[in-house]
């Protein structure tokens, strides 16, 4: 009996030596190295400035309230009987100053942004839209142009009206 006990064991060590034997070659075999690369650009940042404000003009209030639009063209359109003077609507224009070649995005208010009176009381509202809009930086610059809507109040009271809006310039 004890040389049946013998051979059994030879078995199970002679199994476990070619199992471990097998994993390891096996291991070995699957190893490899490579090499990555990582990479930055840095970039300017874009600016805009204001180099024309938006001026809807002198105005002239009516009995009825009314608009004063001011196109792409720096046209005038006048509703509800007011009437404007001394042709000195403008369009606001701004400058980008960015990177060249870079896709960019303009956003401008969309509502709630009106002028106020001096007297911290009467307002009208704003309704802004851009023009001419670059979609890249080519030279590293560009420029475009706002007008809008101005709703004009029936006898609206006479002084200067204004206010600030905000203009965003983002890479896309």
């Amino acid at each position: 009996m004890s040389s049946k006990v013998n051979v059994a064991m030879r078995l199970i060590l002679a199994v476990s030596t070619t199992g471990s034997v097998s994993l390891l070659h096996h291991s070995v075999a699957n190893a490899a190295t490579g090499a990555g690369a990582a990479e930055a650009a840095i970039v300017q940042s874009a600016q805009v400035t204001e180099q024309t404000h938006l001026n809807f003009g002198q105005i002239i209030p009516a009995a009825t309230a009314g608009t004063i639009t001011i196109d792409s063209a720096g046209n005038v359109a006048v509703t509800g009987g007011h009437q404007v003077l001394n042709n000195t609507q403008k369009l606001g224009v701004f400058n980008i100053v960015g990177s060249s070649g870079q896709t960019v995005t303009v956003a401008l208010p969309t509502s709630g942004f009106s002028v106020k009176h001096s007297n911290g009381v009467d307002s009208m509202d704003v309704s802004l839209q851009g023009y001419n809009i670059p979609t890249t930086l080519a030279n590293g610059s560009g420029s475009f142009s706002v007008g809008g809507s101005l709703a004009v109040g029936a006898n609206q009271t006479p002084g200067v009206y204004v206010g600030n809006y905000t203009v965003t310039v983002t890479y896309s």
